[in-house]
């Protein structure tokens, strides 16, 4: 359903990007992120004009042993993440669209799942991050465009979302990307420096992981 070879690296930053199999033909191209860190630690390299708002979220696969260990749960790492955003986001950017009640609401859902053993998948009870430019049922899919600014509420998940959604992984929201994933930039900062852009188009996706 996914290729999870790819990672895809900008200055102090990195992210697991996933690229979907679904054709191309969709016109804005179909992938996304796990709002998980798989590779190890970077080095902090904040200013003195601009302080690190870095962190280390977790090892994607040492989360998902401890969820099918019954040691973690997913509610509460769903409510950690939520309280992360809380404490940086006004100054990383990175989060266009937070949907935590509907996250929390799936997060309890996996968490009865887990205490029966009825695990869906690899992904079950990680939270994940979605750019903008793939369409999530119920909320808006703007593409950093001024232009989509009003853009309604999504009828149907992306072929990509649904299948996470398969494999257990939780929506945690929506990310920023440059406008149509190409050259303009988003608001999303470098976490490890504020001064400096994540780069892109996965902007949001690689600040929302590296902080």
């Amino acid at each position: 359903f996914a290729d999870f070879s790819g990672f895809a690296k900008t200055p102090h930053c990195s992210h697991l990007e996933i690229q979907s199999s679904v054709p191309r033909g969709c016109g804005l191209g179909c992938n996304m992120v796990a709002a998980i860190r798989m590779d190890q630690s970077m080095p902090n390299r904040a200013s003195a004009h601009s302080p690190s708002r870095a962190a280390d979220p977790g090892r994607l696969r040492q989360l998902a042993h401890a969820i099918r260990e019954r040691k973690l749960s997913p509610v509460q790492l769903v409510e950690r993440f939520l309280d992360r955003i809380d404490a940086v986001d006004r100054d990383v950017q990175c989060w266009r669209l937070v949907d935590g009640e509907r996250a929390l609401e799936v997060a309890r859902e996996r968490e009865v799942q887990a205490a029966r053993g009825d695990l869906r998948g690899p992904l079950h009870g990680i939270p994940v991050a979605i750019k903008d430019i793939i369409d999530v049922e119920g909320l808006p899919t703007r593409a950093n465009c001024k232009a989509n600014a009003n853009a309604a509420p999504a009828t149907s998940d992306a072929e990509i979302v649904q299948a996470l959604r398969t494999q257990g992984a939780i929506i945690l929201g929506k990310v920023h990307t440059t406008e149509y994933a190409f050259f303009d930039p988003s608001p999303a900062r470098n976490p490890h420096n504020l001064d400096h852009t994540p780069g892109g188009s996965s902007s949001g996706s690689a600040a929302a992981v590296a902080a």
